[in-house]
């Protein structure tokens, strides 16, 4: 951020709230991505999962408890190959924007400005406040 030199006190109030917003659809990303994880699986039977490494359990009654520790897609009927390809085409690249953003929102951390770093975690915070409040609680510890 070489070239984003803040000389006023206008352009540090802009560049909190900037910050502060930015941490705040990190937040509406996760949630988006959620949402479309559910609608997958509810619409195709198609189980996207795009966590951290937990146990998912399947719906299929021949299915066992699995350890999955990467975005993958598991098709209930075997015919979707062309939905299961767009579903994961879909959460890649939301996988994509949404790694870029926290790495960014990192270094901006890294700047030790204590301003910043306050943005940051308040927007993250107000966005965890506002995008997850119906999340259930294995999503929350996991």
């Amino acid at each position: 951020f070489e070239e984003w030199k803040v000389t006023s006190v206008g352009e540090l109030m802009g560049t909190i709230i900037c910050w502060f917003i930015a941490g705040i659809l990190y937040q509406a990303l996760k949630r988006f991505r959620r949402n479309l994880q559910r609608r997958s699986q509810e619409r195709y039977g198609v189980l996207v999962n795009t966590s951290s490494p937990r146990f998912t359990k399947l719906s299929s009654p021949e299915s066992d408890v699995r350890d999955h520790t990467t975005p993958e897609i598991t098709i209930n009927n075997g015919n979707n190959s062309r939905c299961r390809i767009q579903c994961h085409l879909i959460q890649s690249v939301l996988q994509l924007l949404q790694t870029t953003l926290s790495f960014v929102l990192m270094l901006v951390v890294m700047t030790y400005n204590v301003w910043l770093v306050l943005a940051v975690v308040l927007g993250d915070w107000v966005g965890y406040v506002i995008f997850a409040r119906d999340t259930s609680i294995s999503d929350h510890c996991a």
